[in-house]
């Protein structure tokens, strides 16, 4: 560790053999890295956008490094807290979440180097576990440079005029605009029941809320099923038009059975109707992923990689069923 002079002030940070130099993210770095994540990609995030990902998180502050030229910031890397529910106990985790190089320092190691030092200070905090969505360009260097051991390709499923069943004598649904107390009733289900053996960000009734009511990306409505048992399953969805096309997106989905899953896809489509395209990701190994692809869901084509690094090696991810939703990833609340 060195002296950096960074912003007419000195502190503690990397100074890489090539010059630049590396710290933690600060006060008053906001407009710079909105500045930054504006200029490389084409969806605009907002300074409202920015703090509800980044300091309103329940689960916790992200944890953010920066990389400057002088006074010229050419990347950042943030790792999103998340609550982590992994076959049968609450852990620390995070959502490799928010990542920028400019282009004119691409290709020098400024990624990697932002990376290492983000999990130097994730494994500090006590967080055990780091998930994501590389993009088919920097998946590579996840698993060769910050050493990321599980990364595995899924596509984005699609229907229209799907065919549903009734989904079961005994379950009913309804359409709601807020999420209730039914909410953690439902999550003590599915981690008792049907993803005990998984792993997944907690879906609880205060992760709920931060993610979809006070995401700023609005529209979101919510699909509760109940059976004899009381509440059993939830999904969140959100009408949009992409490329003139209607299309609804599934952004979150867990059901305690498939019949409440069934039952929630059959309302929504009967809501929205049969000319709307229906959208949804659902990890292979997911319970309900069959069931969608019999309900007439097919692959769309629109690849994503998922993948992970343990930071504590007694963990063993791979003997267990991940689960993740469009929810998973902030692209979908940008």
């Amino acid at each position: 560790m060195a002296y950096a002079y960074i912003n007419g002030v000195f502190l503690w940070g990397d100074v890489m053999r090539n010059g630049y130099a590396i710290r933690p993210y600060l006060p008053g770095d906001e407009e710079g890295c909105l500045d930054l994540y504006n200029y490389v990609f084409p969806q605009q995030m907002t300074a409202y956008q920015w703090r509800w990902l980044n300091d309103d998180n329940p689960a916790g502050v992200s944890i953010i490094e920066t990389a400057w030229d002088k006074n010229r910031l050419m990347g950042f890397y943030g790792l999103i807290p998340m609550k982590f529910y992994a076959a049968g106990k609450t852990i620390k985790g995070a959502l490799s979440g928010i990542a920028v190089t400019h282009p004119d320092y691409r290709y020098g190691g400024v990624f990697s180097s932002l990376g290492k030092e983000a999990y130097k200070r994730a494994e500090m905090s006590g967080i055990e576990m780091i998930y994501g969505f590389p993009t088919e360009h920097s998946r590579h260097g996840m698993k060769k440079n910050l050493g990321w051991d599980f990364i595995q390709q899924g596509q984005l499923i699609t229907g229209r005029g799907l065919a549903v069943s009734d989904g079961g004598t005994y379950t009913t649904t309804q359409k709601e605009e807020l999420f209730g107390q039914e909410l953690d009733f439902i999550w003590n289900r599915l981690a008792e029941g049907a993803l005990r053996s998984s792993i997944l960000v907690a879906r609880d009734r205060e992760y709920l809320e931060w993610r979809f009511q006070s995401c700023p990306a609005k529209g979101y409505s919510i699909i509760i099923a109940e059976d004899r048992l009381g509440p059993s399953g939830y999904m969140v969805v959100r009408p949009l038009v992409i490329s003139g096309e209607q299309y609804c997106h599934i952004d979150d989905v867990a059901a305690a059975d498939i019949n409440s899953f069934r039952k929630m896809v059959k309302y929504m489509a009967e809501y929205y109707g049969d000319t709307v395209f229906y959208q949804a990701r659902l990890s292979e190994d997911s319970p309900f992923y069959r069931c969608a692809i019999g309900m007439g869901f097919r692959e769309s084509g629109i690849k994503y990689y998922f993948g992970s690094k343990l930071m504590k090696k007694k963990l063993t991810a791979r003997e267990y069923q991940w689960y993740f939703t469009m929810a998973d990833s902030p692209e979908f609340a940008i």
